[in-house]
């Protein structure tokens, strides 16, 4: 099962942000790929709390001076509900998956309107249902090959309010166009992974693989949001490191590392203002054999994000972390 981090995530494109894009289709399609972005929790771990590690080294932070960062971070929030169901041959030659999961993100912000003292408020949501199969084959010597087939169904609205008469005197060219207007979108998104596992006396550690490529459509909606064509891909490589604390035959405790490189390309990289970046994770995670069956451990820890728009640390709850 995918793990489940909710809360509080950064973005540094206002999804709904009329300059982020010279024609309303690709602003549209910025907006979806960033939202399958957002979906994919492989790729980025959402935050309950985010912090700027510089003010934690500094003797006397100034309080008044946020980390943009962590200010557009705190601005969006994303929850994921992601369900797996597994098979397995007889043979344990390989295995399929089907995933489900349900999704939704909304921005708030404050937009600035040139020549005007009074922000606008800005609210983005978009509503998405995800599901993929997969199929992993079992190699042999700790290594597995996976590939998978996803698609995306998702909804997106845009509520603008302008609060001031400069802004106001634009709503009859912005709205529909790029304000006050509704999408939706059908995405698909083939995959394929390589993994390695070694066991050892402390635990085991693992090194994932995998490139994912999404093409889709948008449709409904206003007219000048339709036949957009979201399309982008992501690569990661990660290294989890797993190392028993305590364990006992009830229970099993683990301290998890992990060092991850995502590179992104296609309409999702204006989301993080970079080519790629990389992820550090530490954190304790939990497994007791009394939970129910699609529980397999939960933990807490901190996230580093380093290298885009999004850098900064987050305080992180795992749900089944593998």
């Amino acid at each position: 099962m995918k793990a489940i981090k909710l809360g509080l995530l950064l973005s540094s494109c206002y999804l709904g942000n009329a300059m982020a894009a010279s024609v309303p289709q690709q602003n549209i399609a910025q907006i979806f790929a960033t939202g399958v972005f957002l979906n994919n929790s492989d790729a980025i771990s959402f935050g309950l709390a985010n912090f700027d590690p510089k003010t934690i080294l500094q003797q006397h932070p100034d309080p008044d001076v946020a980390s943009k960062s962590v200010e557009l971070r705190n601005q969006l929030t994303v929850t994921n509900l992601p369900y797996t169901i597994q098979y397995t041959d007889k043979n344990n030659t390989f295995y399929d998956e089907i995933k489900f999961n349900l999704s939704y993100i909304a921005q708030n912000q404050d937009q600035d309107f040139p020549g005007t003292s009074i922000e606008d408020t800005n609210k983005d949501t978009i509503w998405g249902f995800y599901t993929a199969y997969n199929r992993n084959w079992v190699l042999g010597r700790g290594w597995q090959l996976s590939s998978g087939l996803g698609q995306y169904l998702m909804h997106y609205k845009n509520e603008h309010n302008y609060n001031s008469v400069e802004s106001a005197s634009y709503k009859d060219v912005l709205d529909g166009q790029y304000y006050n207007l509704s999408s939706n979108a059908f995405v698909l998104e083939p995959s394929i992974g390589l993994k390695y596992q070694q066991d050892q006396g402390w635990g085991y550690w693992t090194f994932n693989s995998n490139y994912q490529y999404f093409y889709g459509l948008s449709f409904g909606g206003a007219e000048a949001a339709r036949s957009a064509n979201p399309q982008g891909w992501e690569v990661t490589n990660s290294i989890k490191t797993y190392i028993n604390l305590y364990e006992n035959k009830y229970q099993l405790e683990s301290l998890y590392i992990k060092t991850e490189r995502v590179d992104i390309g296609g309409d999702v990289r204006p989301a993080l203002g970079s080519d790629y970046y990389y992820e550090f994770g530490l954190g304790l995670l939990v497994k007791v054999n009394s939970f129910p069956s699609f529980i397999e451990n939960v933990g807490i820890g901190l996230n580093m994000n380093v290298g885009s728009d999004l850098a900064g640390g987050s305080l992180v709850f795992y749900f089944n972390e593998s």
